[in-house]
């Protein structure tokens, strides 16, 4: 979601009600993949979206990009209907992690985007991803840096608007703007085009307050330490006592994989979640007794892999999880902590 050329002069909540009532048609882009924008409120938005073989990518699933797109809608919303007039934003970071493959038969898709943290500068969002039968397909998180409105310059003063009325045809709308604005448009005799907000060199892109509240948004992230191996530095997360307890994430994917199941099982164990660096070359020289863990409707990773991996390690329990699928630890956290809890007592 990228930031509209000047910000609004109602708030962002105002705004988007009036798009809702049909006062601005959406973006371009909303209306190439489909979408809907179907409600608002103080920081959250939901948008639909139906899945349909026009979505398709080689693998005859809707793309990835597509439900991103959902998801990252619906978080734009919500974060904009946090707006004050003048205000406005971009999106600095996204995150999303698929659950589950799409097809046409998955129906309407529906995205809910919440706001988890509004600062000054920043603003952090969520987003869940929903089939027609209301099953959790994908999960998605978004950082955005607030922008505010530009002192004008005093050699040049911006002319005020007054109450005029509104103009006969309604203007076009940029391209990744959530809606254009409603108030009246300057003469074209006095329009100059604003530099972009991410151009000015004046300004640092980052300051401390900004990575400062950055860092507050993310606490688990600030728990990390890092080792240096014969490999490089590895970053991991470590909570609890008790046994010490590995957590190793697949491919692509890092220690937040297990943010649900970390602090249930520090509970009785040393958790140790690392960020891996790619290389598993050693992986037959393991003897340690290993659990690995499937989902039984895994799309994208056939559960005959678990048993591959059994044959490789030495010590392998392989407990394949139904109904579950690729990204275990966020699709079914409780049976995945009942299921490592139940091999590290039973042995």
């Amino acid at each position: 979601m990228r930031a509209m050329s000047e910000p609004a002069e109602m708030s962002g909540r105002d705004l988007l009600e009036a798009a809702l009532r049909g006062a601005a048609p959406p973006p371009p882009y909303v209306r190439l993949l489909n979408m809907r924008f179907i409600a608002v409120s103080d920081g959250s938005a939901t948008f639909e979206m139906p899945a349909s073989v026009d979505l398709y990518n080689p693998n005859n699933v809707v793309h990835g990009g597509a439900l991103t797109s959902l998801a990252d809608s619906a978080m734009g919303f919500a974060v904009f209907s946090t707006l004050a007039p003048g205000e406005n934003f971009t999106t600095a970071e996204l995150h999303i992690n698929f659950l589950k493959a799409v097809t046409a038969d998955s129906g309407m898709l529906r995205s809910i985007g919440r706001v988890v943290h509004r600062g000054q500068q920043l603003a952090v969002a969520d987003a869940e991803v929903l089939d027609q039968q209301n099953q959790l397909i994908a999960r998605a998180s978004s950082t955005n840096v607030i922008l505010q409105r530009r002192s004008a310059q005093p050699a040049a003063p911006r002319p005020s608007i007054t109450a005029a009325a509104p103009p006969a045809v309604t203007p076009p709308i940029p391209i990744g703007v959530p809606f254009a604005p409603l108030a009246a448009p300057e003469p074209a005799q006095r329009f100059s085009a604003p530099p972009s907000p991410l151009e000015r060199t004046p300004t640092p892109t980052v300051s401390p307050p900004l990575i400062t509240e950055l860092i507050n948004a993310a606490p688990l992230a600030r728990t990390k330490r890092k080792i240096r191996t014969f490999a490089g530095d590895v970053a991991y997360l470590r909570k609890g006592q008790g046994p010490a307890l590995l957590l190793l994430h697949g491919i692509p994917s890092s220690s937040y994989l297990w943010r649900d199941l970390i602090d249930p099982l520090s509970a009785t164990f040393d958790v140790i979640a690392p960020d891996l660096i790619g290389r598993a070359k050693h992986i037959e020289e393991i003897e340690t007794p290993t659990l690995v863990i499937w989902g039984a409707n895994d799309k994208f990773l056939d559960p005959e892999w678990a048993e591959t991996l059994k044959h490789k390690l030495r010590d392998t329990t392989v407990e394949i999880i139904d109904p579950g699928g690729h990204f275990l630890p966020l699709d079914r956290p409780d049976a995945v902590v009942e299921a490592i809890t139940r091999f590290l007592t039973t042995r």
